[in-house]
């Protein structure tokens, strides 16, 4: 949160500037005409000193890791790592508070999310929520948490308040439950594939549709509207796989069933544009169950208000893993895709405007991965292979970073304000460590020139 300027200093500063800033009249003596005067010579400046270079790596929170979890992993790219997997959902900076989501690497059926105060070195990692069983490892069901399910929802809800929307942008993988907060409402996933609405106290809670299934709900920032992906049943056309066809659902207080967008087939997880006026997501294209089954997708604009006109923004035709993510403050758009068939794994970043769509500037990444986080400016950071890659979507510029084998690191979707992107790093040696660290991505792009 940006600190509030203070007036009397704003005022106090302007008349001092102006008193040091006036030109004084000279004062000539009668016996001393101007032209006998002494000149006057001004004495050398003094060089200013270089800007201090920025700091590309800062370490926010560290902790050691027990030597008997850290094991080698199967896939070569990871290296050594713990028997979990730690993955950053938000840094809360205003109460100097970090999420992050852990989960083991092999057979056991348990994940956590933790609460790592920042101001400590070494802090007490006891888990703010804890997952048991396989069916809430891949439901994220609130009655299968430690404790009460409803207080498990509330403290869950919190922290979405608490680290803002970046949890809930987080497409990779799993993180947690999918809940959306708002100032009167909460949205989240049941254990049986549904939505729910709840009050802000857990109370009077109801399914929002009935669908075969519903997921990530998200709220507009007014909270008046609501968004997610659902699928009804239908009587598959021939060739194709299922009976269940995704699309995307907007509601808005006072409707009576939320309205099914039509050409948004398959959709990723939906966005709202700062203002609430429109929903962002990925979709497949109409014939996306036919061979080849993933060669494809479209960002779309969907107007929030009734009748809730759909519009193809931009495509990206013969790539596969086509996804999408926002700036943090919604203005831009990175979508991106690998090419089907690149014997080196090329994935195309487009950085588009919102809310029209127009390319501001692209960039071609070898062996990059997908899900990359978006800053302002066109900043953008993802892994690639055995390290990073860090992008000017202005220029174009691409600057590949190696991590040690020792080492292995998850970015989070969180690019803060000062230009760095949040992440949480596993490094292994005598003594393992876990760590919550900030990239500066602007500084790690010039240090490559």
């Amino acid at each position: 949160m940006r600190k509030r300027a203070h007036i009397g200093s704003g005022l106090l500063a302007v008349s001092v500037l102006g008193a040091a800033g006036c030109a004084v009249p000279a004062v000539f003596q009668p016996d001393e005409p101007p032209h006998l005067r002494a000149p006057v010579t001004a004495a050398p400046r003094e060089p200013a000193p270089p800007p201090a270079p920025r700091k590309r790596v800062r370490v926010l929170w560290r902790d050691t890791v027990p030597v008997e979890r850290w094991i080698t992993s199967p896939i070569q790219e990871l290296g050594t790592m713990t028997h979990y997997l730690s993955s950053l959902l938000g840094v809360d900076r205003k109460n100097e508070h970090a999420y992050f989501f852990r989960s083991p690497l092999g057979d056991e059926d348990w994940y956590e999310v933790v609460e790592a105060p920042l101001s400590e070195e070494t802090p007490n990692q006891a888990p703010l929520l804890r997952w048991i069983g396989k069916r809430a490892v891949k439901y994220g069901d609130f009655g299968a948490f430690e404790g009460d399910a409803r207080e498990n929802l509330l403290r869950y809800a919190g922290m979405i308040e608490d680290a803002g929307p970046f949890v809930t942008r987080s497409r990779g993988g799993e993180t947690g439950p999918c809940v959306a907060v708002s100032k009167d409402a909460l949205l989240y996933e049941g254990t049986h594939d549904e939505v729910f609405v709840a009050d802000r106290q857990g109370g009077h809670v109801r399914k929002i549709m009935s669908l075969a299934a519903a997921y990530n709900p998200q709220f507009s920032a007014d909270g008046k509207t609501a968004a997610f992906t659902g699928c009804h049943h239908v009587s598959p056309p021939p060739g194709k796989r299922t009976q269940c066809e995704y699309h995307l659902y907007i509601t808005s207080t006072g409707d009576r069933a939320p309205t099914r967008i039509a050409e948004v087939i398959d959709p990723q997880p939906p966005v709202f544009s700062p203002d609430g006026r429109y929903v962002y997501t990925v979709s497949r294209d109409e014939n996306y169950l036919a061979q080849p089954y993933d060669r494809g997708g479209c960002l779309f604009r969907v107007d929030a208000a009734p009748p809730r006109a759909a519009k193809k923004l931009r495509c990206l035709d013969g790539r596969s893993g086509v996804a999408f993510t926002l700036d943090p403050s919604g203005k831009t758009a990175a979508l991106e895709g690998s090419r089907i068939g690149s014997p080196t794994y090329v994935r195309d970043v487009d950085w588009l405007s919102l809310p029209g769509g127009d390319l501001l500037g692209s960039a071609q990444i070898e062996r990059g991965g997908a899900y990359g986080t978006l800053g302002e400016g066109g900043l953008y950071a993802t892994r690639a292979f055995k390290g990073f890659a860090f992008v000017d979507l202005a220029t174009g510029k691409v600057v590949a970073s190696e991590e040690p084998t020792s080492t292995f690191t998850l970015l989070s979707h969180h690019f803060a304000a000062d230009g760095a992107v949040y992440g949480i790093r596993q490094r292994s040696g005598a003594r393992p460590i876990e760590e919550i660290i900030a990239i500066d991505i602007r500084a790690e792009i010039d240090a490559a020139d």
